[in-house]
């Protein structure tokens, strides 16, 4: 039997085990699970090199990596999705800076809010042009840390949508952002949609620490990274497609890297299947 760990179930960044008791039998469960699979499948090889310092006893080749990749057939699909009148309307005439995904766990927001607040100030009349829209559910923002920062009517929260619907509103946007968890929690970050985000034709702005999603946005050549807390390089970062944006320019990518082939979900799908496949014929 294979084990999947999309994220480490010990030190992932909402482990708070409430006692000393619940860490060590945590720790048991995991160790138990990892001794007693055929394989354990993670994420990245940053996640594998993880599992094999904690675990020196076990062979290494029982950890491998299965990514989570993208479907190529879900942007035709989105594509063909024809957006709300509501939506449309909405959107003509404005930059969306779009986070797609849950919010939570992620104070990088707070340098979005700051990033954005002062490209506002570099030019007022973006205060009806630009928009942060939140498409997800959000525990981090409510309408008082909005207020403070200033960006009461441009920052947009809107509710978890359809897979599809979601995908066409990253086409729709003007720049995806990546907010990172920050500090080591971004060391084994590679979150599924960063997938998405790179394949979507839009530009992607990362706030990451150092880790595998950064080096893949940096690798894709449609990504560009700044670290929490630098709120300069962030604010280049959206300031050159919004530039482009308002002189009616559009952006232009490099190609997207041989290895970007190995990110479809058939590819995943076939890698997994010789997985079980090796295991199912040992003697």
């Amino acid at each position: 039997w294979v084990a999947d760990f999309r994220d480490p179930w010990v030190g992932r960044v909402t482990y708070a085990p409430p006692t000393a008791w619940h860490d060590r039998r945590h720790r048991a469960l995991e160790a138990s699970v990892v001794a007693s699979a055929d394989r354990v499948s993670v994420v990245s090889e940053a996640m594998a090199d993880l599992y094999r310092r904690r675990y020196p006893e076990v062979d290494p080749a029982r950890f491998v990596v299965l990514p989570n990749g993208y479907d190529p057939d879900d942007w035709t699909r989105a594509a063909a999705l024809a957006p709300a009148v509501a939506d449309a309307a909405r959107d003509e005439a404005r930059f969306v800076v779009l986070h797609a995904g849950q919010l939570a766990h992620r104070p990088t927001v707070g340098d979005l809010l700051q990033a954005a607040r002062r490209l506002i100030e570099e030019s007022p009349r973006r205060r009806e042009t630009l928009r942060l829209r939140f498409l997800g559910g959000n525990e981090e923002l409510d309408d008082g840390a909005i207020a403070r920062a200033g960006l009461a009517g441009v920052v947009e929260m809107s509710p978890s949508r359809p897979h599809l619907e979601a995908l066409a509103a990253m086409q729709r946007a003007g720049v995806l952002v990546l907010l990172g968890h920050g500090g080591t929690a971004d060391s084994v970050l590679y979150t599924g949609k960063i997938y998405e985000y790179i394949t979507s034709g839009r530009p992607v702005v990362g706030v990451l620490d150092e880790g595998p999603a950064a080096s893949l946005l940096r690798l894709s050549g449609r990504g560009v990274v700044a670290r929490p807390g630098d709120v300069d390089s962030l604010v280049s970062a959206i300031r050159a497609p919004l530039e482009a944006w308002e002189r009616s320019e559009t952006s232009e990518f490099s190609p997207l890297p041989a290895s970007a082939i190995e990110w479809e979900r058939p590819r995943m799908a076939a890698k997994a299947a010789a997985l079980l496949d090796r295991i199912a014929a040992r003697p």
